[in-house]
């Protein structure tokens, strides 16, 4: 994604990360379903 999934993190988990897999939240990897 365009977007940095740094500034992400502070307000929405970063699924559109290359990752996609791992939602980070307050820094912490929360695992998520792949949709």
């Amino acid at each position: 994604g365009d977007i940095k999934p740094s500034k992400l993190n502070v307000r929405i988990p970063s699924w559109t990360d290359e990752n996609g897999l791992k939602a980070k939240l307050n820094g912490r990897d929360l695992p998520v379903p792949s949709a």
